[in-house]
């Protein structure tokens, strides 16, 4: 193989693998607000039928209520996360939702409209 075949070759791969990764990514939103005080992911892959709800109802209800609650629920020597992902899972074992550090996991069942 000569130099060239090999450049064509890598080429092709990471074009692949980019068509790939956007697939990948297109039922994950990246919110970050005008401000940039915070950052917010939301990955709906596991319910790609959620995608366009997430971004146009659910995302402006998260940059209006985060920081409210931030500021709702001080506590002392705790720092609220500036990165909060949120992912939508088949079953939670019960809860509509919950949380754990950084990440709010919530029921794909409870999620979709009724």
């Amino acid at each position: 193989m000569n130099s060239f075949q090999l450049l064509a070759t890598c080429l092709l791969l990471l074009c692949s693998a980019a068509t790939l990764f956007a697939d990948e990514q297109k039922d994950v939103t990246v919110i970050i607000p005008d401000d940039e005080k915070y950052r917010y992911v939301v990955d709906s892959r596991q319910a790609p039928e959620l995608t366009s709800w997430v971004r146009q109802e659910l995302k402006p209800v998260i940059i209006e209520w985060y920081p409210k609650m931030v500021d709702l629920m001080p506590s002392k020597g705790y720092t609220a996360p500036t990165e909060v992902f949120l992912e939508f899972k088949p079953d939670l074992g019960g809860p509509p939702a919950y949380a754990m550090g950084n990440r709010i996991s919530m029921s794909i069942p409870f999620s979709k409209p009724n």
